[in-house]
């Protein structure tokens, strides 16, 4: 979805971005066919000929509730700029696409305190960054990080072979989590 997401962005409005926290889904009905929409906050790289507008003034510009909701949710988690950290659960086969639409290019193995070095580096600048590790790796690494962030409520970290949390996040605290299927 992560990929798509970003394919999607390029394509219908010529701009490279980097995916930001989940905001939510909308689901409605386009020329008789059923639609479901999933939505990312996104640093943009150039804007072109789109009109960027304040929350407010495009939250006025929708039509659809849904949307406003969406934008609503938008203003809520992105008051500022988060840092994006992923932790992957190690498997045969490779998760750069998806690595890449949050603009992580490497990911780096490293032992606990490295990769709490590498987050706590990340939250603080707003670069993105991953690292691969097995499963209790992984748990003992996002309860650590939910302990010293402020973590909104306690989370499991649950992920299945090549899947992916993605916890994005501020010098200070976690701003929002997501688990994503590879």
């Amino acid at each position: 979805m992560a990929a798509a997401a970003v394919r999607a962005v390029s394509e219908e409005a010529g701009l490279a971005v980097r995916l930001g926290p989940w905001l939510g889904a909308t689901n409605y009905v386009r020329d008789g066919w059923p639609e479901h929409v999933d939505y990312f906050a996104a640093e943009a790289g150039l804007a072109g000929d789109l009109l960027w507008l304040p929350v407010q003034r495009a939250a006025d510009a929708l039509s659809r509730p849904d949307d406003v909701r969406i934008l609503g949710e938008f203003r809520r988690r992105v008051t500022a700029r988060t840092g994006c950290f992923i932790l992957r659960r190690r498997a045969a086969y490779s998760a750069r696409a998806v690595l890449a639409a949050f603009g992580v290019v490497e990911e780096p193995c490293a032992d606990l305190e490295c990769a709490l070095r590498i987050a706590g580096e990340s939250f603080a600048s707003g670069n993105p960054a991953a690292v691969c590790a097995d499963l209790p790796a992984i748990q003992e690494l996002f309860c650590e990080l939910c302990r010293r962030r402020l973590a909104p409520a306690p989370l499991e970290a649950t992920v299945p072979e090549g899947g992916l949390l993605v916890v994005h996040g501020t010098a200070e605290r976690i701003v929002a989590v997501e688990r994503h299927l590879v």
